[in-house]
Order: C-alpha cells, then structure tokens, then sequence
C-alpha cells in the first residue's frame, strides 16, 4: 500500500487540477456549441506586429478596439497575452492551433498553482504540520474555488488577459510571501516581482496597482535596512516598473 505525504498529496492532486483545466479550456468536457467571438484576435495582433503594424482589420476586430477617423482599429485589451503567442510561434500555426484555449489553460494552471503553493506555505507556517487529509483538502478548495476552474471553463476574448493577471498576481504574492514568511531577502524578489508587475499592467491595469504598491512599500524597507546594496538594485526595479 502507498502512503502519500502532504506535498505528495498536494502535487498529485494539482496535476488532476491541471488535467480538469485542460479538459475544460479544449472543449473535452463540455464543448461550446458556437465558437466564442474574438478568439482570434491576439492571433491576428500577433501576426499584425510582425509585419510592424499596430491595427487589426475591422473584420476581425470589430467592436473590440478604438477607431480612427480613417477606420483604423486598434485593440483596446491588455496586449499581456502575446506572450503565449511568442512562445508558440516557433513550432505551430497560430490560426490553425486553439492558440486561446492553451493560453486561457496555461496561464489558468499557473495562477491555480500558485495559490495552491501560497496556501500550503500559511498553513504549514503556522499550523507546525500539515496531514494528508488538510492537504487534500487545500488541494480541492485550491483548484475550485480558485478563478481557474471559471477561466477555464468558458472560452471568450475576455478571459485571456484575465487569466494572465491571475497568474502573474499569484505569483507576485507567491514572492511577497516569500520575504514576509521564510525571510527571504528583499532583494531577491523585487525583479521577479517588478517584471510580473509589469506583465499584470499588460493584462488588467487596474490590477496592477496593487503589486506596484507593494513592490514600493519593499523598495522603501530594503533602503532603510541594507542602503550601500540596494541602491542599484532598486533603481533596476523602478526602472521595469517605468
């Protein structure tokens, strides 16, 4: 018989967490009977940039941007998801590859992950132990509750840049967490932070505001504390969030 650790427990269920996600997001489980309206829109922004152009013809982008005089359409969403864009560029074709339903799964499952993580660090801090049971438990409320399971489930234009903002809003926190609970120096979170920052800024700016603060609030401590080698470190942080 196998016995399952807490972390083990943990990592076993965010893996069918991850797999639901995918499920969900590829239209396994429940398909769409109309495929939802702008799902290629970053598609088409993508391919639009590199041709050094920033508008999106009117057939694609219709009422999803601001128009100049001339008919000019350009995006009024977070640019943010363009990033899940580079990365398969290489290797598929992106009208041709459900380019929105991997990005709304994999920034989804990241975002869950991270407040999974985020979680089990609280409670094993304060709790002294953690059993399989809690464990388990943290694991099912984690990936339900969690805005992943809705993002999800429903693929619209919309839920792209909202997912980008849960990932990279978990994971700043994630790194706060990290200075406030385990004493990790300031130092070594504030650029992973500041460039999450900036990726939220590009998702949901309104979002963003709070991880800015943050990552201020920690750049006055780390002056205090530790001035001769923070100044250089501190000015790189304000620089990305610049």
């Amino acid at each position: 018989m196998i016995r399952l650790s807490p972390v083990s427990t943990s990592s076993l269920f965010a893996l069918i967490g991850i797999t639901i996600y995918a499920l969900l997001a590829f239209n396994v489980l429940f398909a769409q009977p109309v495929p939802a309206f702008g799902t290629d829109i970053y598609d088409a922004y993508f391919y639009r940039l590199l041709e050094g152009r920033f508008d999106i013809p009117l057939r694609i982008l219709r009422f999803e941007g601001h128009y100049a005089a001339d008919g000019t359409g350009i995006l009024y969403h977070g640019i943010a998801p363009l990033l899940t864009r580079a990365l398969l560029y290489p290797f598929v074709t992106l009208h041709t590859f459900p380019t929105a339903a991997f990005s709304v799964w994999l920034w989804s499952s990241i975002g869950a992950a991270f407040c999974h993580a985020i979680t089990f660090q609280v409670l094993k801090r304060y709790a002294g132990t953690v059993s399989v049971g809690l464990s388990l438990a943290i694991a099912i409320a984690i990936w339900i509750a969690s805005p992943g399971l809705l993002l999800s489930s429903t693929l619209v234009l919309y839920h792209e840049p909202l997912s980008v903002s849960f990932a990279a809003t978990a994971g700043a926190l994630y790194l706060f967490l990290q200075v406030a609970l385990l004493d990790v120096p300031i130092r070594k979170v504030l650029l992973p932070a500041a460039i999450l920052a900036a990726l939220v800024l590009h998702a949901r700016p309104h979002v963003a505001l709070g991880i800015y603060a943050g990552i201020c609030v920690l750049i006055l401590l780390m002056l205090k504390y530790d001035p001769k080698r923070s100044l250089l470190r501190a000015a790189a942080t304000l620089l990305i969030l610049g």
